[in-house]
């Protein structure tokens, strides 16, 4: 079933919008589709740039 607002940045990808290709795709490379993957916040973001643990 295609996903009209689906959240992955990669808009010219043949499994945009299509969440459960995308599911299957990233499942056999072990990883997540963008849609599912943990959201990193601004803190965690600064503290990487910065080198703080």
């Amino acid at each position: 079933m295609h996903k009209p607002d689906c959240p992955c940045p990669k808009s010219k990808c043949e499994r945009h919008g299509y969440c459960d290709e995308c599911r299957q795709y990233h499942g056999l490379r072990s990883g997540l589709p963008y849609c599912e993957r943990p959201k990193r916040t601004l803190a965690s973001r600064i503290r990487q740039i910065l080198h703080i643990p």
